[in-house]
């Protein structure tokens, strides 16, 4: 029986019992939200050929988590192209219309994407295209050199219970569950000096290299999350 979502997050040691109800929202995330354009880089949205993410989640004093609900894309058809994901699409190229993936990048057209990040905030390399990703940022913004890329593909999984970036750490969020539409809720841990968790997409042309090629993406996502206040 999968477990509820209380029992996980009791399991990893962040929802202790009688702790406060946790806060939840919604926001939506364009196709065309460059993720490296959060804060105040928003200069990048221009170069990327994007938008300036609107997706911004404000992380009250004392916030420990975040977890999402649901993601949910809002393309069901693309000319003749199906999107075959209960959960909905998005494409990350109009000029391809098979090209329809789901909040965890599967069915894209690539079985993997990468970028190079720009000014503080870092890339990521991750399985599929398409997929939703985050950055914590403080409230002065990103600054200093960007953090290591991660890497989805071979040193961390997308099916992890949790995560731990750092700041200005782009890291794959997707669907916010263990499996694609199916296993348990992720947390991802606030670091410390978190104002704010930006969503985005991470994309470039030919799906490698520095952020670009937005200009031809469509849908969006939906994304309801809940917020973790410490147990304290």
């Amino acid at each position: 029986m999968r477990k509820s979502l209380a029992v996980c997050l009791i399991g990893v040691g962040l929802l202790a019992a009688g702790a406060a109800q946790a806060q939840s929202g919604q926001v939506t995330v364009l196709a065309t939200d460059v993720i490296y354009a959060a804060g105040t880089q928003s200069g990048v949205a221009a170069s990327a050929q994007g938008t300036v993410p609107a997706g911004v989640i404000d992380l009250p004093p004392g916030t420990t988590a975040v977890y999402l609900l649901s993601v949910s894309g809002s393309l069901f058809t693309d000319g003749p192209a199906e999107c075959v994901s209960p959960e909905g699409c998005i494409t990350i190229n109009t000029d391809e219309p098979t090209n329809l993936n789901d909040p965890d990048g599967a069915h894209a057209q690539v079985k993997s994407s990468s970028n190079q990040g720009a000014g503080s905030i870092s890339g990521i390399s991750a399985p599929g295209a398409g997929f939703l990703v985050g950055v914590f940022i403080a409230a002065g913004g990103p600054s200093g050199p960007a953090p290591k890329a991660l890497n989805f593909m071979s040193v961390l999984s997308t099916s992890r219970s949790q995560g731990s970036p750092k700041l200005d750490q782009t890291f794959f969020i997707g669907d916010g569950k263990t499996g694609d539409d199916s296993g348990d809720h992720q947390v991802f841990k606030v670091p410390a000096g978190a104002a704010q968790l930006v969503l985005g997409i991470s994309d470039a042309c030919g799906y490698s290299g520095s952020p670009s090629c937005y200009y031809d993406n469509a849908g969006a996502y939906t994304v309801k999350y809940g917020l973790l206040p410490s147990s304290n």
